[in-house]
């Protein structure tokens, strides 16, 4: 109880100060200038006649009151429902995959639990094969039942910026140890599929049923061949630079999922517009990785050479809490530090009609968990300080991160656990992790 309430409380202040910042952000438009006229307008009809009468002033004050107070109601609870948006999309899992995918980390002093299945894990860099098996023509299909309620089920997106892009599914995967393969089947999903089925798990639909209670009611995941989940492939990657700053994206209040977290460094699904054409095993490992670099970090091709980057696959697993999404995950390694990705990121906003927008990037020094729980109290540069001054400067700030980034930390660690190098081992330390 004690570390629900710390979290709900940790939750409401965090929210509130993104609120306040996006405010701050907000730039005079048309529409706000349209608006504000009126405003002035009320507010100097409002003194002149505080002027003239006494009884004015005291009806004018107590009517300002009441719109006030309705105000900073309506406020709260436009806060609270933000606060709690996305547990009405996922949560009901925890006691479900209590027994089968319950894993934990330990953060220096403090360790956080997560659910999830790991599928394959790419202990000391072992070189396994990657083939791939493409059926671009092959599109998933929702089930009935889903079809019927697609509506309802998008309306649990309603506060979100959606785009009904082509993504890539995963139907299908098979590991060979013997022959070090791993066989991967893809095939077609749309967006708003993966929206509908995956990121909506528990949102309530007509007498409480929900898409989880229905396909994924049981306490081990139906394997992916058989699945009615859309199991569009996500790519997440930690990104460090050569002075040991982690790159951690704060998302936005648009976000589909985990509005107002922090994420791994890249964290996108594969979208995919050519529909025609067969992906490549290169597309798929490397070039979503790429993509995520220009647009989540903000860093173009061209003012990275090719040397500059080290990418290694760590392995790829299913989320419980998201109805079994396929996750790959990778540790990229940009030989830039802090004031160089500063000085060379695209300095500018995504389009607001950019789907899961982050608010900033985080260049995170160290980070630790906050009692037992999923929020982050990172240690992070000041950006503005670094560049005017060529100095570092650190401030802190706590955040809840998503629960794929642990699943991302977890493959990590299982990389680097026996590797005794030194440059892996300064990571490993960076992390905090044991």
């Amino acid at each position: 109880m004690r570390v629900l309430i710390i979290k709900i409380f940790i939750k409401i202040c965090i929210d509130i100060e993104n609120r306040f910042v996006e405010f701050y952000k907000e730039k005079i438009s048309f529409t706000s200038i349209k608006y504000l006229i009126p405003i002035l307008g009320c507010i100097i009809g409002m003194i002149l006649l505080c002027i003239n009468s006494k009884s004015n002033t005291e009806i004018i004050f107590s009517v300002l009151g009441g719109l006030l107070f309705a105000k900073a109601l309506g406020l709260f609870g436009e806060v609270m429902y933000f606060i709690f948006e996305d547990n009405r999309k996922i949560n009901q899992y925890k006691k479900l995959y209590e027994n089968s995918y319950k894993k934990s980390l330990w953060f220096g002093k403090n360790k956080v639990i997560f659910y999830y299945e790991p599928i394959f894990t790419n202990q000391n860099g072992n070189d396994y094969s990657i083939i791939l098996n493409d059926f671009p023509k092959k599109h998933f299909q929702p089930d009935p039942l889903i079809l019927t309620n697609y509506s309802n089920l998008l309306y649990a997106h309603r506060n979100d910026v959606v785009i009904n892009y082509n993504c890539i599914r995963l139907d299908n995967c098979e590991i060979n140890l013997l022959n070090r393969e791993i066989i991967l089947s893809t095939s077609r999903a749309k967006c708003f599929d993966h929206l509908v089925t995956n990121f909506a798990m528990d949102f309530r639909l007509e007498k409480g049923i929900t898409i989880r209670s229905i396909y994924e009611y049981k306490e081990h995941l139906i394997p992916l061949k058989d699945s009615k989940m859309a199991n569009v492939i996500g790519v997440n990657a930690l990104v460090f630079l050569n002075d040991g700053t982690l790159l951690m994206p704060l998302r936005g209040t648009g976000a589909t999922i985990s509005k107002h977290m922090v994420t791994s460094s890249i964290a996108q699904g594969c979208f995919w517009e050519e529909n025609s054409r067969k992906i490549t095993k290169n597309e798929l490992i490397y070039d979503f990785i790429k993509h995520g670099i220009k647009e989540r970090l903000f860093l173009l091709e061209s003012v990275l050479n090719s040397s500059d980057i080290q990418v290694d696959f760590l392995g790829f697993g299913r989320v419980a809490a998201w109805g079994g999404k396929p996750q790959l995950y990778y540790i990229v390694k940009i030989d830039l530090n802090a004031k160089e990705y500063i000085e060379k990121s695209l300095i500018f906003e995504k389009k607001e009609d950019d789907i899961d927008k982050d608010r900033e990037i985080l260049l995170v020094k160290t980070f630790e968990i906050v009692n037992n729980t999923s929020f982050l109290k990172m240690s992070c540069i000041n950006k503005k300080y670094l560049l005017r001054y060529g100095k570092v400067k650190i401030y802190s700030k706590i955040c809840e991160a998503e629960c794929s980034f642990f699943c991302n930390c977890y493959h990590f660690y299982k990389y680097y656990e026996r590797d005794t190098t030194i440059n892996n081992w300064l990571l490993y330390k960076i992390m905090g992790v044991r």
